[in-house]
């Protein structure tokens, strides 16, 4: 097992979410925020900042931090933040759902035991727009990391 197959289960795991395009969710590929706005909500699948293996019996335990960033088009305060909680919801429903999910995918010896934020929401501004100009417009995207911690084993 590796952190890509992981990230991969993941991917396949989040594109059952009837929000998500195909191509809405990637691996360690931020140039998926260079194409439209209008294109999202998308998922950027990062390689865990934290992780830990251990090997206190013959079969050795890793736990990956797993980091989900999460991109929801800005349209207004209002309806924006009430659609990025809804995709959350479905993110967190989808790895809920009993038979396998939060086996990342069915994959055996995996689980997601904790699905939680690993940052507040953000707003995110066009990056095409000089530091002037984003002084006072509104974002480009709302966004949070979520964070989902998987044990091998």
């Amino acid at each position: 097992m590796s952190e890509l197959v992981i990230q991969q289960a993941a991917q396949d795991t989040l594109q059952d979410i009837e929000a998500f395009k195909n191509a809405s969710i990637v691996i360690n590929d931020w140039t998926i925020l260079d194409g439209s706005a209008q294109n999202a909500p998308y998922v950027v699948i990062q390689s865990a900042d934290e992780f830990r293996s251990r090997q206190d019996t013959t079969t050795p335990e890793t736990n990956w931090n797993i980091i989900l960033n999460v991109f929801v088009k800005f349209e207004s305060y209002t309806k924006t933040y009430r659609e990025f909680g809804l995709l959350r919801q479905a993110i967190v429903d989808e790895f809920n759902l009993v038979g396998g999910n939060r086996s990342a995918g069915s994959t055996s010896a995996v689980t997601a035991d904790v699905i939680r934020n690993g940052s507040a929401i953000l707003d995110i501004p066009d990056k095409n727009m000089t530091a002037q100009e984003q002084i006072g417009a509104d974002p480009l995207f709302l966004a949070q990391q979520i964070i989902l911690e998987v044990r091998e084993f």
